[in-house]
């Protein structure tokens, strides 16, 4: 009896720890919400997390962890991954960017052989403004044909942000053209296509008729980390 009582008069408390990213990828990022908790009783818990994200006050993702394991009578710190869409992110910042608050809501609740406690918590912060990269192309030159190869440069506008470790492929229809790697792009960019004299015209000369499509993979570098990023685009040139 007075094991419950002591039970009923001590609950659980929890403290700000830490807040990281756990992962990167092209659909977005895992927040590492770390919390402390502070258990005084004598009982171990098996605890389940229940989250919500909210971005600039619009809850836009919810999830739960189970199994986290409290020690008795200590405090014990607990990671919550937390997942963040790039898609949300956007549609709440726009493609420009600007700052956006954040708050993440937990209920903790801790299984015990003494019986159940529940705990809420809410974490605030600013997620720092992010600009996605904008690749829009700019025309064609032909640098030299001879028997053998057709050397183009093929121009290209990256605005808004710099992309780096940048990975290209050039398509007519869906027809592979050319391919090539730059360590970073920036404004007014040129991309070096050469290309078998055969294989070349034939595709050059569908251009106008199946456009030409382009892709691109790379990175950019945000306060969050490097960001990675794939884009497709197809102009009619």
């Amino acid at each position: 009896m007075l094991l419950f009582l002591a039970a009923c008069s001590y609950t659980p408390t929890v403290a700000p720890h830490d807040v990281g990213i756990r992962d990167l990828t092209l659909e977005g990022a895992t927040v590492d919400l770390s919390v402390a908790v502070h258990n005084p009783l004598p009982a171990a818990a098996q605890v389940d997390a229940g989250w919500t994200l909210l971005l600039d006050g619009t809850a836009v993702s919810t999830g739960q962890v189970a199994g986290l394991g409290v020690a008795p009578s200590a405090d014990t710190t607990l990671h919550v991954p937390v997942a963040l869409r790039w898609s949300d992110l956007w549609s709440v910042a726009g493609v420009g960017g600007r700052p956006i608050p954040w708050r993440v809501e937990l209920e903790l609740a801790g299984h015990t052989g003494l019986g159940t406690w529940h705990v809420p918590y809410a974490h605030d912060g600013e997620l720092p403004a992010l600009a996605w990269p904008d690749v829009t192309f700019v025309d064609w030159r032909i640098d030299r044909i001879d028997t053998s190869v057709v050397a183009a440069t093929l121009r290209v506008d990256v605005a808004r942000a710099p992309l780096l470790d940048l990975t290209w492929a050039t398509y007519v229809g869906t027809v592979p053209l050319a391919h090539g790697r730059v360590a970073r792009a920036e404004g007014p960019t040129e991309l070096p296509v050469v290309v078998e004299v055969g294989r070349s015209i034939e595709a050059l000369q569908t251009v106008a008729v199946a456009g030409l499509g382009f892709t691109v993979s790379g990175h950019v570098e945000t306060p969050l980390g490097p960001l990675p990023i794939a884009l497709d685009r197809r102009w009619t040139p």
